[in-house]
């Protein structure tokens, strides 16, 4: 996630990483690019972030992420890493392409 929040500014690192065999998602955050736009500000919410991440990681599935993140997305990597025991076993592994 980057400081405009959409995925484009992250378009030299997935290629990067792309290359060498990961599965890269880079979302465009709440209320960018083409997401929805809540009109409740109380929607965009560190918390409301993290459980978007989470979401995410629910549907590619896996044992094991990596998160970068800037801006809010580095925030939403901290605020993740301190969610409920529950939570962490949601999150889906990243994983190396064979």
């Amino acid at each position: 996630m980057a400081s405009r929040k959409i995925w484009y500014s992250w378009r030299h690192q997935i290629g990067f990483l792309a290359k060498h065999g990961y599965h890269v998602v880079a979302p465009d955050m709440r209320g960018y690019g083409d997401t929805d736009a809540p009109l409740n500000p109380t929607s965009y919410s560190i918390l409301h972030l993290v459980d978007d991440l989470v979401g995410l990681f629910d549907h590619f599935g896996g044992q094991q992420t990596f998160v970068v993140g800037h801006d809010h997305g580095a925030l939403g990597k901290e605020k993740g890493e301190n969610q409920p025991k529950k939570k962490q076993k949601q999150k889906a592994k990243v994983k190396k392409k064979k």
